[in-house]
């Protein structure tokens, strides 16, 4: 298919091929039946640099951005690769230390008639990775789709022509990153040199400042001390001062505590002397009391024993009066019983 050391046919020969190959179907439809196929195949085999086989080396198929499914054996570089038919599809052909090379595939424009009297096997020959040679983000690119002159699908452009052609691109983009790290390069030493002159100002800048910042803080630590010396004096005189007052107060303290304490305990004896006079008082006039209710009940006694026996004798002179006059009584109805018997 190829027409230089990137494939293994050349272009006119695979054409050739590839018609003798449907001249061949087309005359067998009669003999058997063909149904038209869905899908193509992609048959190649991917090399690095002068041909070299890299285990590291990998394929991806990416359809309407999903990746698809392939083989690929990194240890011979053979790959095969199914397409559906009516996609655009991206296969990324990489390799360490090689530039990356990118197939874009379009099935569209085959109809029905894939497997029919179009093939369905695309043989992509060996595709070798050119070296890298700087680190220029850079892809060879390659496109297949449906050409209607050979009724087949095909690389729309002669791949000799079209790896010649990006080999040149690759080489400007190489030249033109040098170009631009070379002048990168130049603008950096520039920047470096004046960021260095920026830097040695900066550092003279810092020397004055450092020597500026010491003097002032020589003169904020003095300042400092001076007044931490004026606090510390101006705190001990507090100190002082308060300690004094403290203990004056404490003195003031203790001194109305005694007095406080003396009043307490003269007020407490007072009370005492007059509770015990109040008590004394009390046991005297309870006593009198108790006297004079004795002495009354005593009178009253006497005044009670006398009265009984002024009616003691008032009762019992009463009852000899009565006993006498009964008596007398008694001698005069006898006497008048005796009259009587004597008038009788």
């Amino acid at each position: 298919m190829h027409e230089n050391r990137y494939s293994t046919f050349p272009m006119r020969s695979f054409r050739l091929v590839v018609s003798i190959l449907a001249a061949i179907l087309i005359s067998s439809t009669s003999l058997f039946a063909q149904e038209p196929k869905d899908f193509l195949i992609f048959n190649g085999e991917m090399r690095g640099f002068n041909g070299a086989l890299n285990p590291d080396a990998s394929i991806r198929l990416v359809c309407g951005g999903k990746e698809e499914y392939l083989r690929f054996d990194a240890a011979t570089g053979k790959f095969q690769m199914r397409v559906g038919l009516n996609k655009e599809c991206e296969a990324f052909l990489e390799s360490p230390g090689n530039v990356t090379a990118k197939i874009v595939i379009s099935t569209y424009g085959a109809g029905n008639r894939v497997g029919v009297d179009i093939p369905q096997l695309l043989e992509l020959g060996t595709i070798n990775l050119p070296q890298k040679t700087d680190d220029v983000k850079f892809e060879y690119t390659y496109r297949i789709a449906y050409d209607p002159d050979v009724e087949a699908f095909d690389y729309t452009e002669n791949f000799q022509k079209s790896t010649s052609r990006q080999k040149k691109e690759y080489v400007a983009a190489v030249a033109a990153e040098k170009r631009k790290s070379d002048r990168e390069k130049q603008q950096e030493l520039a920047r470096a040199d004046s960021t260095r002159r920026a830097e040695e100002q900066a550092k003279e800048a810092a020397r004055a400042a450092a020597i500026e910042a010491e003097r002032a803080a020589v003169a904020k630590a003095k300042a400092e001390a001076e007044a931490m010396a004026l606090a510390k004096k101006e705190a001990d005189e507090r100190a002082i001062a308060e300690a004094r007052a403290a203990a004056e107060a404490e003195r003031k303290a203790r001194e109305e505590a005694e007095r406080a304490k003396k009043e307490a305990e003269a007020k407490a004896l007072a009370d005492a002397k007059a509770k015990a006079e109040a008590e004394k008082r009390a046991r005297e006039e309870e006593e009198l009391a108790r006297k004079t209710a004795a002495e009354k009940e005593r009178q009253e006694a006497i005044a009670r024993a006398e009265q009984e026996r002024l009616a003691k004798e008032a009762a019992e002179k009463a009852r000899k009066e009565a006993e006498e006059q009964a008596r007398k009584d008694a001698l005069a109805k006898a006497e008048q019983e005796r009259l009587a018997k004597e008038a009788a």
